[in-house]
């Protein structure tokens, strides 16, 4: 029998009956500017208001009181705080956007009830599955043709994985454009204001040597690598802090900086401790920072992150919080990084989605200005430390990305890379959002390029310049 799905729901004792209400448009509305004297009157605009969808429906449980307890889980499937995907078993391949409005007042009779949802839709169109569609390089250009069938424009987003360095991006239409970034002319001159140091993947120890430090504990036990990550399998012993601690030395020093530790950090239970730790050292051991994520809470499960200038003598804590709430973090599986450009520091944290698209969420960021010039020290080598205290049960924790960035203050007059091999940027039209390897990058966004819609119909869409990214583009036809 004929139902629908909900927020990725169904409900067996749902049955849709005759007599739904979905009109073939949204509502609009004409603005009509009335003149004296003039028949009719002139069109000033038009707005489309939202979308009602009536929905007569009848529902079953075992007895009378039963099908109290379908009405309340019924509410709580249907009444949400925001728009939701409603699709209809009859037309599978629409999906509207919808929360429930009203009541329902059921007709009830002995196990079954009788009434009609009212859905309304605050975006009023209807939308068809994402498309997926690549923009292929021919060795001279690459483009593409676009159909959108569809009865409204369409916003698209464009996924641009780059195979070589580049200053700018171009997506052009025959009537728009998006660009980020700026072209160079034959008299500029490309320039690379952060050169990568160091990218370790953790798939090897390699080149990784013991080190001998750790704040308030001691180094014991051994870090392996599994291919993927940098773990603990063996924390050795201790009556406090104590666990492998492995160092690299870089392959220059460098005074301005960025690190970016990707790591894993998850405590679920109270009873769980462990600390994941990267020490930025000069080439005397001196600790120039200190970045971590760690639960040292015996008996709360709560992850704490800390990025600390200085050692434990002289510090200053640039982040030392659990985040907006005692649990943002507990399921940490992210970066956090720490850049220096003179005197000034700043410090990002966020959760990285594990989809596969790399969004980040959960994010913190702060800054501070090194007036004294106390932290100044060259950076030389980097070290990792994951520690558990005792003889506590211990959090699951493991180090999956380290990368080391030189960053050149002597660029004035060059046109600066945007991208670079490997690097991923997201433009999304719906949303005018652009995000750099899941980190938003508005910033290099040309200020007379538009996140323009697809028309009805065909567009062509091309990028420049052409062969130096893949570009693969989605979208969802709407009708109004």
């Amino acid at each position: 029998m004929a139902s629908f799905t909900f927020n990725g729901e169904r409900r067996d004792y749902l049955v849709v009956l005759k007599g739904r209400k979905r009109p073939p448009w949204a509502p609009v509305q004409r603005n009509i500017l009335k003149v004296p004297g003039l028949p009719g009157g002139y069109l000033q605009s038009t707005e489309t208001d939202v979308r009602v969808l009536e929905v007569p429906v009848f529902i079953k449980g075992n007895n009378l009181t039963h099908l109290q307890r379908v009405k309340e889980d019924l509410a709580a499937w249907l009444v949400t705080d925001e728009s939701k995907e409603l699709i209809f078993d009859d037309d599978p391949t629409r999906t509207y956007y919808a929360v429930v409005d009203d009541t329902v007042d059921f007709e009830e009779i002995v196990k079954f009830g009788k009434g009609t949802i009212k859905f309304i839709c605050p975006d009023p169109y209807v939308y068809g599955p994402e498309q997926t569609v690549d923009i292929p390089y021919d060795g001279n250009e690459q483009t593409v043709i676009v159909q959108n069938n569809g009865s409204a424009p369409t916003y698209p987003k464009f996924t641009v994985t780059f195979n070589q360095p580049t200053t700018f991006l171009d997506i052009i239409t025959p009537s728009d454009y998006m660009r980020i970034g700026k072209p160079i002319s034959v008299q500029e001159t490309a320039v690379e204001k952060e050169q990568i140091v160091l990218d370790d993947n953790m798939s090897t120890l390699s080149g990784w040597g013991a080190a001998t430090y750790v704040d308030d504990g001691v180094v014991t036990g051994t870090m392996s690598s599994n291919g993927n990550d940098f773990n603990a399998s063996d924390y050795g012993t201790g009556t406090g802090w104590h666990g492998p601690a492995v160092k690299k030395s870089l392959s220059e020093t460098i005074q301005d900086f960025r690190v970016e530790a990707y790591l894993k950090q998850h405590t679920a239970s109270p009873n769980l401790i462990g600390r994941a730790e990267v020490y930025l050292l000069d080439a005397n051991n001196a600790v120039i920072a200190k970045i971590a994520m760690m639960d040292a809470w015996a008996g709360v499960a709560s992850n704490k992150a800390e990025v600390r200038l200085g050692d434990t003598t002289s510090p200053h804590y640039m982040v030392n919080t659990t985040g907006k709430t005692k649990t943002w973090w507990n399921d940490f599986q992210g970066v956090i990084k720490l850049t220096r450009i003179g005197k000034r520091f700043t410090a990002y944290i966020a959760n990285i989605t594990k989809d596969g698209r790399n969004k980040h969420f959960r994010t913190w960021f702060v800054g501070y200005t090194d007036v004294d010039e106390k932290y100044q020290m060259p950076l030389a080598q980097v070290q990792l430390h994951l520690g558990a205290y005792g003889t506590y049960p211990r959090t699951t924790q493991a180090f999956q990305r380290i990368r080391v960035y030189k960053i050149n203050q002597n660029t004035e007059g060059g046109i600066p890379y945007i991208a670079t091999a490997g690097d991923v940027i997201e433009i999304d039209h719906a949303q005018n959002s652009i995000l750099k390897n899941g980190e938003p990058f508005l910033s290099a966004k040309d200020f007379g390029a538009n996140f323009f819609a697809l028309e009805r119909g065909q567009t062509e869409i091309a990028v420049n310049p052409a062969g130096i990214a893949t570009v693969e583009m989605t979208y969802r036809e709407r009708w109004r």
